[in-house]
């Protein structure tokens, strides 16, 4: 009886030793290819973008691929089809908030692709026939509120993404129609409260009713708590306040020669500087600074710190040159 319940208990054993080792060998994930020869048009891929559908949308050199989790739809200009599309080879896709695709192509052309009727629409075209003036597309930046930024060498042009497709709702922006402080724009962002922040390379424009007194030059800009913070050319940290519309200058914890990289929102009451000197997280309440140098990650390493983003509630990811780290705030060595 023993020798029964002794070989029963081995066989037991060994059972669930199987199941384990073999629950431990299975992939973490899965990992298909796709090429030219199972769907995808074309080997060079410039740009991915998953939409609110959940469907994957590809640029190619060889036109626009929907991928749906099965198969791959291509979309591209054939001769005499009377596309409006002047070049197949595209650089860069952007979602819009209708659902639709900004397509840039290599001859710095814009187009949007409108995927209920699957068809490329110029819509810059109208504007250019009628100011007999071609314009070169640097980048598009689309807003929460449906509205687009198509940003061109000396200009740019704002796009109501639903009208647009009837050639209607397209603005010019620029120094010259004076409604442009500068002609460079860095970047475009939208507040809590719906109003447009261009930031150009002679100061702020705002559409909306806030206003700003000031033709300093900002290169980043991000919302936390109420309120807007901004970093300067000369890498200050500068606070404006909705209420007061007023701008409050912060006295920075580094020499003025430290390059601010990028500014990260890390929650409601945190902001993360990226330097060249290392990381510092703004305590917006409290108005207080830590400070993470080389000494807090590896001293073989370069404190040079690109970006930073929060993966859980008390740990940051931190993107370094060269290398990645960890941070827990309030966490010293």
């Amino acid at each position: 009886m023993r020798k029964y319940i002794l070989s029963q208990t081995i066989y037991l054993l060994l059972f669930i030793l199987f199941i384990t080792c073999k629950a431990a060998a299975q992939p973490v994930c899965q990992i298909q290819h796709f090429s030219a020869y199972n769907g995808l048009a074309q080997r060079t891929v410039t740009n991915i973008v998953q939409d609110s559908k959940g469907l994957i949308w590809f640029s190619t050199w060889n036109g626009l691929n929907k991928f749906d989790g099965y198969t791959f739809k291509n979309y591209k200009a054939f001769p005499g089809d009377g596309s409006n599309l002047t070049s197949n080879r595209l650089s860069s896709i952007t979602q819009t908030q209708t659902c639709d695709i900004w397509c840039q192509t290599y001859d710095l052309r814009v187009y949007l692709f409108d995927t209920r009727s699957e068809k490329f629409i110029d819509v810059l075209r109208p504007y250019e026939n009628q100011s007999k003036q071609t314009y070169a597309v640097r980048t598009i930046y689309t807003l929460p509120k449906g509205i687009s930024w198509i940003l061109c060498e000396q200009e740019a042009f704002r796009i109501d993404e639903l009208s647009c497709k009837a050639g209607e709702g397209i603005t010019l922006y620029s120094p010259e129609q004076k409604n442009l402080k500068g002609s460079h724009i860095i970047t475009v962002h939208q507040d809590s409260e719906g109003d447009e922040w261009i930031l150009t390379d002679k100061g702020i424009s705002i559409i909306g009713k806030k206003k700003i007194e000031s033709d300093i030059p900002f290169k980043s800009i991000k919302e936390n708590n109420g309120k807007i913070y901004l970093i300067s050319d000369d890498n200050q940290l500068v606070i404006y306040n909705p209420q007061t519309q007023q701008l409050q200058f912060n006295e920075a914890p580094f020499l003025s020669s430290n390059t601010i990289n990028s500014m990260q929102n890390l929650g409601k009451d945190s902001i993360g500087l990226c330097t060249d000197e290392g990381l510092y997280i703004f305590f917006c309440r409290r108005r207080q600074i830590q400070t993470y140098r080389s000494s807090y990650f590896n001293q073989t390493f370069s404190q040079s710190i690109i970006r930073i983003q929060r993966s859980s509630r008390r740990i940051m990811d931190v993107c370094r040159y060269p290398g990645s780290s960890k941070v827990q705030p309030g966490y010293r060595r």
